[in-house]
């Protein structure tokens, strides 16, 4: 498997000013270095597979609030593209998510690993042109 490529800061910002745009609410960051430290967590070396790296993407997403508004929303769509850029779609939309990031994630009721569980049940290989 290759390295893994991740989200960036500002693709993540353009990609809030869209959701806000679409969905309503306030624009604006909180705070920057929360955004930056919720990106850098899957990068730490920690997690060994793809789903815990988009798990702890989602969760430090979802927790961080570095967005004055759409936190949780920036948290599954970034996951969808992480995953996207990495060769796995996610089969759910934001609404078969939404009781896994409101109750197990912001409330922090179940381990990175149950959260990384669901994603596995839920991505599909969109396979490889290499192959």
């Amino acid at each position: 498997m290759s390295a893994p490529i991740y989200p960036t800061v500002e693709e993540v910002l353009v990609l809030h000013g869209l959701l806000i745009a679409r969905y309503g609410g306030e624009a604006g960051v909180r705070d920057l270095g929360m955004l930056e430290a919720a990106l850098h967590r899957p990068r730490s070396g920690y997690y060994a597979s793809l789903s815990e790296q988009a798990a702890a993407l989602l969760q430090s997403l979802a927790n961080n609030h570095a967005f004055v508004d759409g936190n949780k929303r920036v948290a599954f769509a970034t996951t969808a593209i992480f995953l996207r850029l990495n060769g796995f779609d996610l089969r759910a939309t934001a609404d078969d998510a939404e009781p896994l990031v409101v109750e197990e994630v912001i409330r922090a009721r179940v381990p990175l690993a149950r959260i990384a569980t669901w994603i596995e049940q839920h991505i599909e290989d969109r396979g490889s042109s290499d192959e």
